[in-house]
């Protein structure tokens, strides 16, 4: 870790090369092009044009979402924002005002802002350079506040602890080690190379050939050893790569591991790719569970998002854990259960990771990061939810200093000592949790020290293998939902295991308990309006007919409800 610089002198020119950098890094953020059909728009385009422009595609939906938040504390304070804009801006303002789509009024506006005119640097930013905080023209986390003035999520510390870290992590935490800043790339990843070391195919050698491997198994055994040796160090090593593409190879590999096992041979690293390419299901979680206790490297390429068998890892003691794929990284839909990591001693987060700009179709080896957590039907006996609260306590204070469990935005200033201000994964899924119906007793914020923020969700799985989701009044009146983000511009979710084939919700008496009270009507309200490709104003409710208190309030509420055998099972079931 870097030291903390107790002191700086801030000049002037300090102060001016700050707000330069600021206003740079705004200006970077903001692409002329885009936003050119919101300023000179075709004479034909009404409101509806503008917001399929906006809607086109998923990148421009993210684009245009992210600026509208930088803009957003300026946007909020009345009319402020006029003095920022151009001429042209400030007399079409008055129009532009009257737009009743807010999104699209607003970018309008932000399309005539002139960023030449934001000229200073907010008092926060002002009083970090004193700390040793400084803006860098690349920050892509530059906002503009309610005043006016160029403000950051994020800043760079003079002093670069993150180039510190990743020498460190590449000089101490991998197992084939090399002193550089640099992680690998792409296709140094795919093929399993490391500078200063160099690889030799063993198979064939007398001391491999007794497991019988054949040319085309897509099994091999290679000999890597460090170019130059150093005594300190691990300089060779064995790594064993297994292509689970190749059926003839998968076959093999749960007898190969034993065989190595009771032979005890010391195999340096597993290498396992194309996890899931010819199956989706493809089961792994026995050959986890065949992998030594004790491994110094584990990669594993996944191909598809099913990463349910990394639980069978648990007890397994880890030096190093790197995961990995050849699709799409930055897609939805990865996750992790933490469980999975809880001896693993470093997860490699520092290797080449795909960018936004990905072109689908394109493979190329990345990094896998995880900006949800998972956990299984094992993890909770319907009554017991410390196993799942021990695990999101895990995620989001415990080891939150660690890049695998920071989400997709990363650490803040003081990762190791105020782990309340860095990222977290947002997303949830419970869709293997069967006995789980709500976030009920589930715990979002950090009990040993209440001064760290609270956790807030953007996505949330729930499960369900019906066309009805079951919940009783008991549940939705505990069901912490509001502990999902429903800002303005959230885009927050509530989905089901079955997709979209969730259309209707059942809801019955327990406990004693036969109508909803004000938290279970505003839980409700959030279930309809975050399972919105589930639920609507038109979404049929059913209620046991010996469940008259719960019919006769959501019949007041304007819902469409009927009356069912409370005996009634589901209409049909999704395996």
């Amino acid at each position: 870790m870097a030291p903390d610089i107790q002191y700086v002198e801030v000049t002037e020119e300090l102060k001016a090369q700050n707000r330069k950098f600021a206003q740079q890094a705004l200006g970077k953020s903001i692409l002329d092009g885009a936003f050119e059909a919101f300023r000179t728009p075709p004479i034909h385009w009404n409101e509806e044009n503008f917001a399929r422009y906006y809607e086109s595609s998923p990148s421009n939906i993210y684009y245009f979402d992210k600026i509208l938040e930088k803009f957003k504390n300026l946007l909020d304070n009345g009319d402020k924002v006029v003095e920022f804009l151009t001429d042209e801006g400030k007399k079409l303002y008055p129009e532009l005002k009257k737009i009743k789509n807010e999104k699209i009024k607003r970018l309008r506006i932000i399309s005539y802002i002139d960023i030449t005119k934001f000229v200073l640097t907010s008092d926060k930013l002002e009083g970090e350079l004193s700390q040793g905080y400084v803006i860098k023209p690349d920050n892509d986390n530059i906002y503009i506040t309610e005043d006016g003035k160029l403000d950051s999520y994020s800043r760079t510390p003079l002093i670069n602890g993150s180039v510190e870290r990743l020498i460190k992590d590449n000089s101490e935490l991998r197992t084939f080690d090399y002193n550089s800043y640099y992680g690998r790339t792409g296709k140094s990843v795919e093929e399993g190379t490391y500078p200063g070391w160099t690889k030799t195919d063993v198979t064939k050698n007398p001391e491999y050939a007794k497991y019988k491997i054949g040319d085309n198994d897509g099994i091999k055994f290679e000999l890597i050893k460090r170019d130059v040796p150093d005594p300190k160090k691990r300089n060779q090593g064995i790594i064993l790569t297994i292509d689970a593409e190749n059926e003839a190879g998968y076959a093999k590999t749960l007898e190969l591991i034993n065989q190595l096992k009771a032979d005890k041979k010391e195999i340096t690293s597993y290498r396992i790719i194309n996890i899931g390419r010819n199956n989706a299901n493809q089961s792994f979680i026995n050959i986890f569970k065949a992998l030594p206790d004790k491994i110094p490297q584990l990669e594993l390429f996944f191909e598809t998002h099913n990463t349910t068998s990394l639980i069978a890892l648990e007890d397994k003691e880890i030096d190093e854990l790197s995961l990995y794929t050849t699709g799409n990284s930055n897609a939805g839909g990865w996750s992790i259960n933490p469980w999975a990591l809880k001896k693993t001693a470093w997860v490699n987060m520092i290797d080449y990771n795909v960018s936004f700009d990905y072109k689908p179709g394109l493979r190329v080896a990345t990094r896998l990061g995880f900006d949800d957590i998972a956990f299984e039907d094992s993890d909770f006996d319907g009554k017991d939810f410390s196993r799942i609260n021990n695990g999101l306590r895990m995620v989001y204070w415990v080891r939150n200093n660690e890049r695998v469990f920071q989400g997709g935005l990363g650490a803040g200033l003081k990762p190791d000592r105020n782990e309340g201000e860095n990222s977290y994964p947002v997303g949830l899924d419970l869709s293997r949790v069967t006995k789980i119906k709500s976030l009920r007793n589930l715990i979002f914020s950090d009990i040993e020290k209440p001064s760290n923020k609270p956790r807030k969700l953007v996505r949330l799985v729930l499960y369900n293998d019906s066309e009805t989701f079951e919940i009783d009044a008991d549940e939705l009146n505990n069901a912490n939902f509001g502990v999902i983000d429903t800002g303005p511009f959230s885009r927050s979710k509530i989905s089901f295991r079955n997709g979209n084939q969730t259309r209707k919700i059942k809801i019955t008496s327990k406990n004693g308990v036969t109508k909803l009270n004000s938290s279970g009507l505003d839980n409700l309200q959030k279930l309809i309006t975050l399972a919105r490709d589930n639920f609507g104003p038109e979404t049929e409710f059913k209620v046991p007919n010996t469940d008259k208190e719960l019919f006769e309030q959501l019949e007041k509420l304007g819902k469409k409800v009927i009356q069912v055998d409370p005996n009634e099972k589901a209409e049909f079931e999704f395996s």
